[in-house]
């Protein structure tokens, strides 16, 4: 995405995300990225076992970016939305796996 498009109201940006963006960036593999990729995925039952990772939204501290190791996107979850946030987790998670 260009710098001179405007972006929805309710858009959100990872902290250090680059502009070629989707709501689903592969944030662990883009080179022009400068993310945190340290922050494992901290959600009380998520279907990751903790082996994901969370970037934080900037504007909203309670939305993250989860992405797993080997995936190609991510997913938005909210940590005010346990149940919702795993769901979404889940669907990834299955999705990744027809991929391969």
């Amino acid at each position: 995405m260009s710098e001179n498009k405007s972006l929805p109201k309710n858009y959100f940006k990872v902290i250090g995300q680059c502009n070629d963006d989707t709501y689903c960036h592969d944030y662990l593999n883009c080179t022009n990225c400068n993310v945190n990729k340290t922050l494992k995925c901290f959600l009380p039952d998520c279907p990751c076992n903790g082996e994901g990772f969370l970037f934080p939204i900037q504007g909203d501290k309670t939305c993250f970016s989860h992405q797993m190791q080997g995936h190609l996107s991510s997913v938005r979850v909210y940590t005010t939305r346990l149940k919702r946030a795993g769901q979404s987790v889940q669907s990834c998670i299955k999705k990744n796996n027809k991929i391969l």
